[in-house]
This record gives C-alpha cells, structure tokens and sequence, in this order.
C-alpha cells in the first residue's frame, strides 16, 4: 500500500508574492476562457497575444481565426503594425463583420481614432491629445500597481520570516538525522542476522521445505478483516493516489514486461493482490495477457466491471494450483509489507516454482530509507506489518533462488528546503522501491 505524502501547494506559496493573471494561462485554460466570447472592449482586450486573435475572431465575425487571418494579425500584434482595438475594428469593418455586426461599446470612436493617428501631419496631434486624454487613467494605475508592490513586498517579507522559521527547525533536526543513522546502522545488524536465522531454517526444512500438496494458505498479501472490503477500498483511495496517477508512476516497469517476453497466453503475467486493477489496467491498454488475484470481494467486483481479468481467492491457494514453469512475470505492488516472514518465504518459493526459465519477479514496497515514510505515513494503513529495508529484500530475494537482482528506487518526495545531502537521503528520498529477481537470470533461454 502507497501513500500520497502531504506536501505544501507551492501554487499557494508563489501567490502570496506574485498576483495571478488568468489571461496568461496556457492553451488549455485559454480556450476554456474564450468558449464564450466576451461582449466589452476591457474584457476583449485584455487578452494577448495569440490567445486574443481567437478571442478577437470569435467575438466580432463568430468563428474560428482561419490559419492566414490568425496569423496575419498576430505578426501585426507582434511587431506592432497594428494594436488590438485596430484589430477589433478592422475585424468590425471587413465585409463579413459588416454582414453581422457586433455592437462593442467605446470600440467605434477609438477606431476611428487610431486610424486619425496614423495620418500624416495628424498623427501627432492625434497622439498627444489621446495621451492627455490618458492621464487620469494612468495616474489610477501608477496608484493600484504602488498598492499591489507594497502587497507583494509585504508578502515577501512574511515568506522570509517562515523561511528562517524553517532554517531553524531544520537546524534542530541535525541531532535527529544523527540519531537516524544509528539506527539505521543497527538495522543493519539486525537484518544479517535475519539472513543468517532464515538460512538456517531453510536448510532444516522450517521455511518452504514442504510439498506443494502439504502448504496451508498463507495470510491474503492485501486483504483487511472481514467485514472491511468496502472501507479498505474507500481508504485506498483516499491515500494511494489517483488510479491515473498510480498507472503512470506504473509504466516504469514496462521494459521489464518485455525483457522477460512476459504478458503472452503462453507466459501470461500473474499480479497478486491486485487491489483497484491500476496494474492490470495498463498491461491491458498495451495488449498483454494478464490476471490479478486478490480476496477483497469489492475490489475484485469494480475490476471485473472494468473487464479486467480477475479472481477472488487467497494468493497462495492460487499460485499452488498453477502449473510449474507456466508463467512469464509475478508481480505485486504494496502487497510483501502486510507478509510474515515465513508467508513471505513461501510467495517468492511459489512464485520462482510457476515462472518460466527467465521470467521474474517484480513487488514494490514502500522506502523506509526514507524517514517520512518509515516513520511516519507506513503505518497509515493498520494491515502493514513492518517497513522492509532494501538491502533485506534484495538479499532474502537471492537467498529465494533468484539471479540478477536489482533494487530500484521511486517516487522522491518533491519539496521545498534546504539542498543537503543528508535531507535529500534522509526525508525527501524515493518513497518506494522496487525488488526484481529472476529466475535463472536474465539471459537465460525462454
């Protein structure tokens, strides 16, 4: 299970320093805004650039700019052959504007002005008598553009006030970052000798040294307690993030799909469980085989209605049902922290005995290297059991029989703050990783 960390809107940072203008918004958001075009001569011009040759389009001839129209007057626009309110009347007085005419309060008068401007001997006059025209107008924005300044310096001054807050605080965390590694240091310890208890159980028989036909089902990977399917579905999304959002931080794993020639009906891809189907969702988009197990009756529902191939039963009674050497990819995302120890032996033992020569094995799990995430938002979710450290991983992942293996790390927390190494490493590092073994490695014949 992944969480979205909470991260401060820098959007509600920058404005407390710098107005937000909506008529500088990109392509998308300008469309949104001419979609109805606007009827007053303040509310036209204060468009720009191209955005304002659409808007000036749809408002005065009701159509589309057609490609030598739109981009005759944004050139004029740009190296200022003509100015907006020249565009306006000009558009006003083309044959087709004559034909419907659109009635612009003040547009007909400043027209007809500027183009008085433009006479030879006039033209100054003309310039002179419309600047002293002006000087009302100009005086009001001299005054509101001093209001805003002395806003935004006022802002700035409080954002320097909470950034050296923030220096502080991170001053103070030094001796915390300290104490971090020690402990990090004693996991260490703690984890070699994990390895060493596991290989000594392994070579007695404790750990996955019974028959396929003797294994009792191991605990469901994602599977709350009874009763709580729709409640774990709802907190899912409340805190794993976007099903969009999920999927694209997903397509990195793609490449692996393919080095394994995995997802085919010969060597289909077995993901367990499979939560909301984010996973299964996009190996279907690309056209591989797939199919996800999981025992929450309501997520299993909202896949099958998605057309996602999908059953509901307990991973360990599905993957021993499964023919040896029949599968090309075994994959799980936030499903190995909710495992004990020894269910966790047997998933990756059941998953190496189903994949074919070269397949591999690919789970994600949250990152304690990061101190949010091993502290802190892990334990959001009641069904997790312990943070797995990296290095345990890719080391139990070997000792389970599998070549190659690498760690790949993901998801860093994107947030303001001081440059350092050790909060780079410590709190704003991946916030998951990845562990991908094969069987038999990765050249090995499929």
């Amino acid at each position: 299970m992944k969480y979205q960390p909470f991260t401060p809107d820098p959007a509600s940072l920058a404005a407390r320093i710098v107005r937000q203008d909506p008529t500088a918004a990109g392509d998308g958001r300008a469309d949104a805004a001419i979609g109805e075009p606007a009827r007053t001569l303040d509310a036209l011009t204060a468009f720009r650039d191209a955005t304002f040759v659409k808007v000036a389009y749809r408002a005065m001839l009701g159509r589309e700019a057609d490609p030598e129209g739109f981009d005759h007057y944004l050139r004029e626009l740009r190296t200022g052959g003509l100015d907006k309110v020249e565009i306006l009347g000009e558009l006003r007085a083309s044959v087709e504007g004559q034909a419907h005419p659109v009635d612009i309060p003040g547009l007909d008068w400043r027209f007809r002005l500027r183009r008085l401007g433009r006479r030879r001997g006039l033209g100054r006059v003309v310039q002179w008598l419309t600047a002293f025209l002006r000087l009302p107008a100009l005086a009001r924005a001299t005054r509101n553009h001093q209001a805003v300044l002395e806003e935004h310096a006022a802002a700035m001054q409080k954002v320097l006030a909470e950034l050296r807050d923030a220096r502080a605080q991170l001053q103070t965390s030094a001796s915390a970052v300290q104490h971090a590694e020690g402990v990090a240091a004693e996991l260490t310890g703690e984890v070699r000798a994990l390895s060493r208890r596991l290989a000594a159980y392994r070579e007695r028989g404790a750990v996955g040294g019974t028959p396929p036909a003797e294994r009792q089902p191991a605990p469901s990977p994602a599977s709350p307690a009874d009763g709580l399917d729709d409640w774990y579905l709802a907190f899912e999304d409340q805190f794993r993030g976007t099903r969009e959002a999920v999927k694209r931080s997903q397509e990195v794993y793609l490449p692996y799909v393919l080095a394994a020639a995995a997802g085919t009906s010969a060597s289909p891809i077995v993901d367990v469980g499979c939560g909301r189907g984010e996973w299964l969702e996009l190996l279907k988009e690309r056209g591989y085989a797939a199919k996800g197990v999981d025992l929450n009756a309501t997520m299993v529902g909202r896949n099958r209605e998605r057309g996602l191939d999908v059953i509901e039963q307990d991973v360990m009674v599905y993957l021993g049902k499964l023919p040896d050497s029949s599968v090309g990819m075994v994959t799980g995302f936030h499903v190995i922290e909710h495992l004990r120890v020894d269910a966790l032996a047997r998933l990756f033992d059941e998953a190496r005995r189903v994949l074919r020569s070269g397949g591999c094995v690919l789970f994600e799990t949250p990152n304690p290297e990061n101190l949010v995430v091993g502290a802190y938002t892990f334990y959001f979710d009641p069904t997790h059991r312990h943070p797995l450290p990296p290095q345990m991983i890719e080391h139990f992942t070997r000792n389970r029989g599998f070549a190659d293996v690498e760690i790949l790390r993901l998801h860093p927390r994107e947030e303001a703050g001081a440059d350092t190494v050790l909060l780079d490493r410590w709190f704003r590092g991946p916030t998951d990783y990845a562990v991908i073994g094969w069987k038999d490695g990765k050249s090995a014949p499929r």
